[in-house]
């Protein structure tokens, strides 16, 4: 009734059918965008700080995640359109045709309105979901961030379709059942999210990766730390601080190596070897072994040694004892090898239960390498590095005291 009172007032005094309909509407329109803000406003002031309240009382830990995101403040929002959808009808109960297609096209307008208030709700509420989920030790084991794209995506795409029905006056399920058509188009726009998807799930059901890992992927020039775990990538932050960008279907395809089982076993690894020069190995002589007995770790190794050489070689003639090809001796490569074994093994930062092992490899042009394979006791890589490089000093210093000489191209 309003819009044709006012338009039957302008035609009184004058005024032609078409400027009094016009002006009769544009008063209208005026008189509900006025509505409109009032109702916004004390919804954003008066409904958000109640609700904001109450949440801060029963879970304050939970509202400044909902505060963060602004959902109630966004959801604050749909109150003009329920205004609307009470207004629209008691205001002109029998309108003419222009009228009608008027409060029809205010109508659809609102409604896409809602859908879009709605959208950016659940937007909201997911993220919100995402960080409070965080929280929980379990996220670094099982993140959902992918899942979550998941749901929105599929959101936003049911939003489109609803928004475009209506405004078309078409049926939203016409669209639906247009989507397998399209199915092909579908799957090479979405390759790498339903890829990511599908990786994803089998990396959260395998755990070969959670947030924090470090990571090694030649293929990608990355090795550091996971930072982010997505739909369809995964973020490495290399030790260089630059930060890497990988297809989460990478690391199912790729050669990836993780790190976490040795930062949860509480070793690392050391396997290094040393170079020694050939023309320095030689049986040891009585002035060595008096030497080498006087060595803490060796001295009950080199008692218990030439005890067992004598007992083995007193069946031999004199003049056969005199070579060493015919007698059993030890030789002073021999001996390093005993007391790098000793000295390892009352390393303090040196794991016992772990394999430790002093051995020889394949001799090579540039001497026999003797590797060091032993475990450290802290897993933090400046801890590491500097009980390994002790480790090395002490060895490349006292490997003289053995009469051998690490190889060195001159």
């Amino acid at each position: 009734m309003f819009i044709t009172t006012v338009s039957d007032w302008f035609t009184s005094l004058g005024l032609g059918n078409w400027l009094s309909d016009a002006l009769a509407i544009t008063l209208f329109l005026s008189k509900l965008i006025v509505l409109i803000w009032i109702a916004d406003s004390i919804a954003k002031r008066y409904l958000t700080r109640t609700i904001y309240a109450l949440l801060t009382r029963a879970r304050p830990e939970w509202s400044q995640y909902l505060k963060k995101h602004q959902v109630i403040k966004k959801l604050s929002h749909i109150a003009p359109a329920i205004l609307i959808y009470v207004i629209i009808p008691l205001v002109e109960p029998n309108p003419s045709a222009f009228v009608s297609s008027l409060i029809q096209l205010i109508m659809k307008l609102t409604f896409c309105y809602v859908v879009i208030i709605c959208l950016s709700v659940l937007n909201a509420l997911l993220n919100t979901i995402l960080d409070i989920y965080r929280q929980f030790e379990i996220a670094d084991r099982r993140p959902i961030r992918s899942y979550v794209q998941l749901v929105k995506i599929i959101i936003f795409t049911i939003a489109i379709i609803i928004i475009v029905s209506v405004l078309l006056n078409r049926s939203p399920l016409a669209f639906f059942a247009g989507l397998g058509t399209l199915t092909a188009i579908i799957m090479l726009v979405f390759k790498d999210s339903l890829l990511g998807f599908v990786a994803s799930i089998q990396l959260s059901i395998n755990d070969m990766v959670r947030i924090g890992d470090w990571i090694d992927l030649p293929e990608y020039k990355a090795s550091g730390d996971i930072i982010d775990i997505s739909l369809s990538t995964v973020k490495v932050q290399n030790f260089d601080k630059t930060i890497t960008t990988i297809p989460t279907y990478a690391l199912l395809t790729a050669g990836v190596k993780n790190w976490r089982g040795m930062a949860e076993s509480g070793g690392r690894r050391i396997k290094r070897a040393i170079y020694i020069d050939f023309e320095t190995i030689r049986f040891c002589d009585n002035d060595m072994l008096e030497r080498f007995s006087k060595i803490q770790f060796l001295s009950n190794y080199i008692k218990d040694k030439t005890q067992a050489i004598q007992a083995t070689n007193q069946n031999l003639e004199p003049s056969q004892s005199a070579l060493y090809a015919n007698k059993r001796s030890l030789t002073n490569i021999g001996v390093f090898r005993a007391y790098l074994e000793f000295y390892l093994q009352h390393h303090p930062n040196v794991r016992k239960d772990y394999t430790l092992l002093i051995r020889q490899l394949q001799p090579t042009e540039k001497g026999l390498p003797l590797e060091i394979y032993a475990f450290v006791n802290d897993t933090n890589w400046i801890n590491y590095e500097t009980v390994q490089s002790d480790i090395f000093d002490h060895i490349f210093a006292v490997v003289h005291e053995f009469n051998l000489a690490i190889y060195q191209q001159l």
